[in-house]
């Protein structure tokens, strides 16, 4: 718990400055072997945005801070465009309702890994549609 609660605040304090996911996911088999034999990693996409969400509603960051630690900050970094939703920027961006809560299970989440510590739990929030380009390549 304390661990946790030093991560949080070092993301509200600037001290962690962008937010990512492995996203290498694995099929259930590659998993079914030792700790030390399985291949590292977790899924954490399907949730990511859910998570970090749980923190706006706690009053920990806001929305803005939501896009500058997923995306803003993270494109600076890699030195790729950044899309603040300008005129003229690409429309590249996700849909997400704030008052969809679900329940995590591995028959909700879209990636190939299920393997996750929020199987069983409520999240808050759903990503809803994903557009690229100005072009949905997701919606529920």
């Amino acid at each position: 718990r304390d661990d946790v609660l030093a991560l949080r605040q070092a993301v509200r304090t600037g001290v962690i400055d962008i937010l990512v996911t492995d996203h290498a996911p694995h099929a259930a088999h590659e998993k079914e072997v030792t700790f030390a034999d399985a291949p590292n990693g977790i899924s954490g996409l399907d949730t990511a945005l859910s998570l970090t969400y749980e923190l706006v509603r706690s009053g920990e960051l806001d929305f803005t801070d939501i896009a500058r630690l997923w995306c803003w900050r993270t494109a600076e970094i890699f030195g790729l465009p950044a899309n603040r939703m300008q005129p003229g920027d690409p429309a590249d961006f996700v849909l997400f309702d704030p008052d969809l809560a679900w329940v995590v299970s591995a028959e909700a989440l879209l990636s190939k890994g299920k393997n996750t510590p929020c199987l069983d739990k409520e999240v808050p929030g759903r990503v809803m549609a994903h557009y690229l380009g100005g072009q949905k390549v997701f919606s529920r």
